[in-house]
Formats: C-alpha cells, sequence, structure tokens
C-alpha cells in the first residue's frame, strides 16, 4: 500500500478538511515538510532556493522521523475515507510506503515540531525562520484543525482572505523570474512548473493554477 493516491490534499480531501488544513498552515500551525526545506535553502540574499540543498534537507527530516526526534502525532497526513488528519506512524503501521515525493508534498509537521526542528538545526537559514515563523503566536491552536477532519457535519471555519488575482500573479512572476534559468525548470512542463512555484514561494501545493502561471510567463515575455 502507497499514499501516493491520499497524500495530495487538493485532490482527496473534502472541502471543509482542506479548509481546516489550509487554515491551519496560512497561520503557521501546520508545515508541509517541503515547505520547511525549501525555507531552509534560500540563497542569502536571492529569492531563489539550492534545490538539491533542499532535498537534502528533506532527507534530513526524514532521518529525523526514523529516529524518533518527532512524537508520533507530531508528523500528519490526510488520509482515509472520509479523510482525516492522521499521524503519520498509524499509517505506516497499515503497511503504507511514503516516497520521497510524498514527504515534500503531503507530509506535514505540527508547529511544535517543526520549531524544535529549526531551533536545533546549525543550518543558516534556521535562525531566519524562526523570527519570520515563530515571532508573532498563532491565533488558535490544531485543535480546530483536527475537530473538522474527524467531524466535516460541523460549521464551516472562517477562511483567511485569499490574495487577490493580480497580487498572486505579481508573486508568481518573481518566482518565475528566480526560476526560469534552472534545470529543473526548464525541463518541466507547466504543471511540474505551478509545484516549483509553490514549493519556492512557501504555499500550500496547489496555490499556483496553470492559468495563472500561464499570464505571468506572458507578463515576462511581452515586458
Amino acid at each position: 500500500m502507497s499514499l501516493t493516491s491520499r497524500v495530495d490534499p487538493q485532490q482527496n480531501a473534502p472541502k471543509d478538511v482542506m479548509a481546516a488544513v489550509k487554515l491551519a498552515i496560512d497561520r503557521r500551525e501546520l508545515f508541509i515538510c517541503g515547505q520547511l526545506a525549501a525555507g531552509l535553502a534560500h540563497l542569502p540574499g536571492r529569492l531563489e532556493f539550492e534545490e538539491a540543498e533542499a532535498y537534502r534537507i528533506l532527507h534530513q527530516i526524514t532521518v529525523w522521523y526514523a529516529r524518533g526526534e518527532f512524537a508520533a502525532d507530531e508528523v500528519l497526513v490526510i488520509f482515509g475515507e472520509p479523510p482525516q488528519l492522521r499521524p503519520l506512524r498509524e499509517i505506516e503501521e497499515q503497511g503504507a510506503k511514503v516516497s520521497t515525493f510524498e514527504w515534500r508534498e503531503g507530509i506535514m509537521l505540527t508547529r511544535a515540531a517543526c520549531k524544535r526542528y529549526l531551533e536545533r538545526s546549525t543550518l543558516q537559514g534556521a535562525p531566519r525562520l524562526i523570527r519570520e515563523w515563530f515571532s508573532i503566536p498563532t491565533s488558535g491552536g490544531l485543535q480546530g484543525a483536527a475537530d473538522v477532519t474527524k467531524a466535516p457535519e460541523q460549521g464551516p471555519l472562517t477562511k483567511a482572505r485569499r490574495p487577490r488575482r493580480d497580487e498572486k500573479r505579481s508573486k508568481i512572476v518573481v518566482a518565475v523570474n528566480a526560476l526560469a534559468q534552472s534545470k529543473t525548470w526548464q525541463e518541466s512542463r507547466d504543471k511540474e512548473r505551478c509545484q516549483l512555484v509553490d514549493l519556492h514561494l512557501g504555499w500550500p501545493t496547489g496555490s499556483c493554477k496553470l492559468s495563472t502561471l500561464r499570464r505571468a510567463v506572458y507578463a515576462i515575455q511581452n515586458r
């Protein structure tokens, strides 16, 4: 059994579950492992990140997990029917195997786990992420996300304001300019490029839409 068909929240979770998880990510209560790795791999003074370094960091996170550095309830994934936010350890006990892609795109750390990892990290970017992500207290705990995933019949959460299309497009333009010279970008299709943009900007997977990406590319080409 693999997580491949279940780990992508965009494709498998009902809207109320995704709303709760996205809200937790926006509030810095949950952190996608790929987002954490990309943040640590950002090059000083530049908008781009070192992709190879990001994968090395991602591997280190999986080593931490394998050594038991994270508590069982600190590493989470959306799984099951109906979908729930569940500890990865429980899923593995059912025989699931987790790929590097799944660790990057779908496995999430709780706020406490992410902060502890950064505090113990010797990487240059760790102090910067601690300042950016943990200097302001969150407005709530993970309990709200857990309640919605386990009880979808409850009323919908109040959603944070979504960026206007022009705001998002301007950020994507910056990301495309930073990524355009990389070999990975040049060899990728548009769908994969959207994933690279999400990773570069620290956005939840699926935030960059194909239509918005193509408009951003068109804007760059017609300056």
